[in-house]
């Protein structure tokens, strides 16, 4: 098994690439790179990308979700 700090180096590293991917990735990429970046202390990481997931794709059924983690999380 992966730790979560190895595994938001690699979803950081695969963002940054820039390549074309499928919205529905792009999408749980950015849930991804949230939800670690919370469990390892990064709160303003987390913050910057569920409010990138929610400016992209604002349609997404996660939506609700990503709110309520996003207002979860400390000032």
């Amino acid at each position: 098994e992966l730790p979560v700090t190895r595994a938001l180096d690699h979803f950081l590293a695969a963002e940054a690439t820039g390549a074309p991917v499928r919205e529905v990735v792009r999408a749980s990429l950015f849930v991804q790179i949230a939800e670690c970046a919370g469990e390892t202390g990064r709160p303003e990481l987390a913050r910057r990308f569920y409010e990138r997931f929610l400016a992209e794709f604002p349609r997404d059924a996660r939506g609700a979700t990503v709110r309520s983690r996003l207002a979860a999380l400390p000032p």
